[in-house]
């Protein structure tokens, strides 16, 4: 055969061709390492990151009624929580009371207190600044806490002067009333803690009132003090009814109260009704808005017959007013 090496290196070359493809797809699907497993609750590659629910606050918001009250006012805090926990509030002295309506927002009330307390006992605001601190903490042992900040309005009053008369002069004593003043507080510190009534506040009497809330008076005896509810003059006997559900709390006579009746409605909200010629209700008594609780008198500190009606939020006196026009919560 002639040329025999040049035959050789064309079979050779033949066969590298029909080899080489074959190599090369075999090296393309060659076994590669598996991926590592995926954690759970870590995101796919590319995918954005999620805040676990664990690294949200406890507390989605909160917010006020009002952030510039004046003295003598009722405010509303609302809280909305991203998980469940338990909440507490302060105000000044105030310790605030939360309960959760039926959109699952929690609320609770602080009051804003008069200018200066009649009876010495502290009850008092004065205008400026001031903080309301909210503390979540649930079961975990996961705290959050938020602050919001009250404007209080200020004011300036001139004393009306009054004069009871010799009769009833002796009421007037500080002693008196701040005795008398320190066991309501006492009361209104042991108040049931849910709420009781639903709504707006009913009148309690068919009458005009006959003297404003938060009127200041000059005593006899150069002490000062301001009208700390509402007043309706009328008609001897006339009947007095409970302003919303609640229990009973005091029914009995008073010094300066005269006949009084205290009613708690829950969630430190309580009415007073003073001055009564006749107690129809006893303590402990469930009641329910427009029931009958009294008559008209002008037993206690009195020059004539008419019903003193108050509320206290807290155990501070509050626009009675505020209540009779506006749905708390």
């Amino acid at each position: 055969m002639r040329h025999p090496a040049r035959l050789l290196i064309i079979l050779f070359l033949a066969l590298a061709a029909l080899v080489g493809p074959a190599s090369a797809a075999a090296a393309s699907v060659a076994p590669q390492a598996p991926p590592s497993p995926r954690i759970r609750g870590e995101p796919e590659r590319g995918e954005a990151a999620r805040p676990r629910p664990d690294e949200t606050p406890l507390i989605r918001s909160v917010s006020l009624s009002t952030r510039r009250p004046e003295q003598g006012r009722t405010v509303e805090v609302r809280v909305v929580l991203n998980r469940p926990a338990t909440l507490s509030g302060e105000f000044r002295d105030q310790s605030l009371r939360f309960s959760q309506n039926a959109d699952g927002v929690w609320w609770a009330l602080l009051a804003i207190g008069m200018p200066k307390a009649q009876a010495g006992v502290g009850l008092e605001t004065p205008g400026g600044a001031y903080d309301v601190s909210i503390t979540a903490a649930s079961d975990d042992g996961e705290t959050d806490t938020a602050e919001r900040t009250l404007w209080v309005t200020g004011r300036s009053y001139t004393p009306i002067p009054f004069d009871p008369g010799p009769e009833k002069r002796h009421l007037l004593d500080i002693e008196l009333r701040t005795a008398e003043a320190t066991r309501m507080w006492e009361m209104f510190a042991q108040g049931t803690p849910d709420p009781l009534w639903q709504g707006m506040f009913w009148l309690p009497i068919s009458a005009p009132s006959s003297g404003g809330f938060m009127v200041a008076r000059s005593y006899p005896d150069g002490t000062t003090g301001f009208h700390e509810g509402l007043d309706y003059a009328t008609a001897y006997g006339a009947p007095v009814r409970a302003a919303a559900h609640g229990v009973v709390a005091l029914a009995e006579p008073l010094g300066v109260r005269g006949n009084a009746i205290y009613i708690d409605h829950g969630a430190g909200v309580f009415s007073g009704y003073f001055h009564l010629s006749q107690i129809l209700v006893e303590p402990g008594q469930a009641v329910e808005p427009g029931q009958l609780i009294g008559r008209v008198g002008s037993t206690g500190l009195s020059t004539g017959p008419h019903l003193h009606f108050e509320i206290r939020v807290n155990g501070y006196n509050v626009s009675p007013w505020q209540w009779l026009t506006f749905e708390f919560p």
